[in-house]
């Protein structure tokens, strides 16, 4: 995938279409009308691929320890990847590590 991460509504097309492509998420559910958007993001939350929060809860620190939770996730199966990828090459190990761990 060309996105490591994706901050979105909870909606069926968006959370469907990010489910599908396992894309790491920051949902925001939309707060108006029924909950099926905070459900939406619940359940992705429940399977590990996302994280969330209601928009009357969220503040500048919840969005960025969201983010950085998601990267941080999204960081260690990129680095696991690389590691079965290629033979074991100390300096593109830390090299690669040094990458996922700037913000």
């Amino acid at each position: 995938s060309l996105v490591d991460i994706a901050f979105a509504r909870a909606g069926a097309g968006a959370f469907f279409e990010l489910l599908s492509q396992k894309i790491p998420t920051f949902f925001v559910p939309y707060p108006h009308g029924e909950k099926h958007q905070l459900a939406n993001a619940t359940f992705a939350k429940q399977l590990g691929f996302a994280d969330f929060s209601e928009e009357r809860l969220l503040t500048t620190e919840r969005f960025v320890e969201g983010i950085k939770h998601l990267l941080e996730k999204t960081c260690f199966k990129r680095v696991d990847k690389f590691l079965h990828q290629k033979r074991l090459d100390l300096s593109e190990i830390v090299e690669e590590v040094n990458g996922c761990t700037t913000f």
